[in-house]
């Protein structure tokens, strides 16, 4: 059976229509429209938080994540960092669960977008943001992580516990 060459996309070129998808998105949504929410699959307040972290600064975090499949190899889920508070920026991302830790840093995470490489990326010059796994974690349950930080060194999260599709 021939395949279809659009289902079976590389990483790269996967990520390259990708940022093509999030530009038409992100216009959208600088339009100041509101139709068409169906990107907010995810809830949008912030999971419990340690009460040793910024209260008010949580609040203000919104992170979509987005399970749709996608037509590449392998498995992923995007997110998007709609709101952060003033003067703070991501600083670490991070998946947690009884089986697997990968954390990656924004450096990492900038680097591993540039090669393709399975854990956290950002590519398209900022963005894509997402999560590359292999088969074997397909229905795994765990807590994804953003770590925001200030130049004052002061922190705050945002976390969700989903299941990986």
């Amino acid at each position: 059976m021939k395949q279809t060459p659009c289902l079976n996309l590389s990483r790269k070129r996967m990520l390259k229509l990708s940022a093509v998808m999030v530009l038409f998105v992100a216009g959208a949504c600088a339009s100041g429209s509101n139709a068409g929410t169906s990107g907010d699959a995810a809830p949008q307040a912030p999971a419990e938080q340690p009460a040793s972290e910024p209260a008010a600064a949580e609040s203000e975090i919104r992170v979509v994540i987005d399970q749709t499949p996608m037509p590449i190899e392998g498995h992923a889920f995007s997110f998007g960092v709609r709101s952060v508070p003033e003067g703070y920026a991501l600083r670490e991302m991070q998946w947690v669960s009884e089986r697997t830790n990968v954390a990656a840093s924004t450096a990492d995470a900038i680097s591993n977008g540039q090669t393709g490489e399975e854990g956290f990326y950002i590519s398209g010059n900022g963005q894509m943001m997402g999560f590359f796994y292999p088969d074997e974690r397909v229905g795994e349950t765990g807590e994804v992580v953003f770590l925001f930080a200030n130049e004052k060194g002061e922190e705050a999260a945002w976390k969700k516990e989903i299941t990986l599709k």
